[in-house]
């Protein structure tokens, strides 16, 4: 049900690459490469980037964990799925960094956040077929 999940984190300069790292770990397989790249914030200063992908089996694992967030969010994310998931499939989530360095799923807005993408599998792939599959996934406690 989920083709693959795109996990993505930025390191500023006043955090401690590894700790961020650590909290991406959290989520991803100890054999799944972090691709790291280099940027510049709009005020010149430097901004490293984490990226990870999964796919197939590794997507399963990712779902596990994503229950292991709050009742309260959970019920949220059920709430809000048709505004998380875009016209190409992806349902988008936002996880605290901060509580992830300290082994804690939580859900966040802000900016300081593990962004994540999921690619909804569906044929012919339609807006309101992912939105019907995520519902599954997250009402059902389901995993792929």
């Amino acid at each position: 049900m989920i083709h693959y999940i795109t996990l993505r984190a930025f390191v500023h300069a006043t955090e401690n690459p590894s700790k961020v790292e650590t909290a991406l770990r959290l989520f991803i397989p100890e054999d799944c490469e972090i691709n790291t790249s280099k940027t510049e914030g709009h005020f010149g200063n430097p901004i490293t980037v984490f990226t990870a992908k999964l796919e197939k089996r590794a997507c399963k694992p990712f779902m596990e964990i994503l229950k292991c967030l709050p009742a309260a969010e959970l019920s949220k994310l059920r709430r809000e799925v048709e505004q998380r998931v875009d016209d190409d499939c992806n349902f988008h989530i936002r996880l605290d960094k901060q509580s992830a360095c300290n082994g804690t799923v939580r859900l966040t807005r802000t900016e300081d956040a593990i962004d994540i993408k999921m690619k909804v599998k569906t044929y012919p792939s339609k807006r309101d077929s992912a939105i019907k599959i995520m519902e599954g996934l997250l009402s059902n406690a389901q995993v792929l």
